[in-house]
């Protein structure tokens, strides 16, 4: 075997390595994962809910809020934690997990953040003044959005058994946590980056009427994008904002509330693909030069109400949540 043939060989032999690496990432156990699949949750409540969050924990398991349960997948089951019962009367609309005996959850109306222990559910803090509007850990912290007619409300800071105040006032609707290394808000016309300690607003001008940012993601790129309830979408890069054009007929609206339609979540997939969710409309894919629409129609969701996007960068996979279901898909 001369030299030519030998680096031909370990060239291929690299090659169909990259490709194994990369096809396992979509691979769970060492079984391919299905391009869908979707779990029904309508036998856990009697009427239309939605899943308004998703997370993940060290060990794998994907916990999500489903109207006032907490539930999580494992072995590709779905498995009950808490709720339908008196535990909580009202929806559970943001949650915090670290595992399962350390949870913290704001429930819907913003009536009180509870923690568990393990064996029980504990009043966390209350404000007959504040509505907690989401919650976010960030670093060594748990950063707490409030929503409220009364002083005081903005961001506040829970630390050390001790919640503080910070520097931002307002009412933030999104808060999202990039790698421990940037926590950055969305609010009305404005988001703030948090990074390095240091806290940074930063205004969208008022000629693109951008509403309350309801979601967020920092792209590979740097690039910022951003959605609100009226369902726009934003993009901040080199110090400058563009609006993204969805196109139209992607959009559904109902006739009685014409433009509310919730941009509910934004996520960049390990191809570059951007992935965004909106209450009415289904599921919409942007790879850089084309636009697919996702719904029941055209592909495995069993509705085109959303609640939640969220994309698992170890496994390289795509979660949904919505109305009575959530759902996995595989883009690799």
């Amino acid at each position: 075997m001369n030299k030519t043939q030998v680096y031909l060989l370990i060239s291929l032999s690299f090659f169909f390595f990259s490709c194994d690496e990369e096809n396992a990432s979509s691979k769970k156990n060492n079984v391919e994962v299905p391009e869908w699949t979707v779990w029904d949750l309508s036998k856990y409540n009697w009427d239309n809910s939605y899943v308004l969050n998703i997370q993940k924990t060290n060990d794998g398991k994907i916990w999500f809020s489903y109207d006032n349960y907490m539930l999580y997948i494992e072995n590709e089951e779905v498995n009950l934690h808490v709720g339908g019962d008196t535990t909580f009367y009202e929806w559970i609309t943001d949650f915090h997990v670290e595992n399962k005996d350390s949870i913290l959850v704001r429930l819907d109306g913003g009536r009180g953040i509870y923690s568990f222990n393990g064996y029980n559910w504990h009043m966390f803090e209350e404000n007959s003044k504040i509505e907690y509007k989401g919650i976010e850990k960030f670093q060594d912290s748990y950063w707490i959005a409030t929503f409220s007619a009364w002083n005081p409300y903005g961001i506040f800071l829970y630390k050390n058994n001790k919640l503080e105040k910070t520097e931002l006032g307002g009412f933030a609707y999104s808060l999202k946590n990039f790698n421990d290394e940037e926590l950055i808000l969305g609010f009305n016309g404005s988001v703030a980056i948090v990074e390095d300690g240091i806290i940074e607003v930063f205004n969208i001008p008022g000629n693109y009427e951008i509403g309350p940012i309801t979601a967020l993601e920092r792209m590979s790129s740097g690039d910022l994008w951003v959605g609100d309830y009226l369902s726009k979408i934003i993009k901040y890069s080199n110090g400058t904002w563009e609006l993204i054009g969805i196109p139209q007929g992607f959009l559904i609206y109902e006739s009685d509330v014409p433009q509310y339609n919730e941009i509910v979540g934004i996520e960049s997939d390990n191809h570059g693909n951007v992935w965004i969710a909106t209450e009415r409309s289904g599921l919409i894919k942007y790879d850089g030069e084309n636009w697919i629409h996702l719904t029941p129609e055209n592909s495995n969701l069993p509705s085109e109400k959303m609640g939640f996007l969220f994309f698992d960068d170890l496994t390289g996979l795509l979660w949904i949540g919505g109305e009575d279901f959530i759902a996995r898909h595989n883009p690799n």
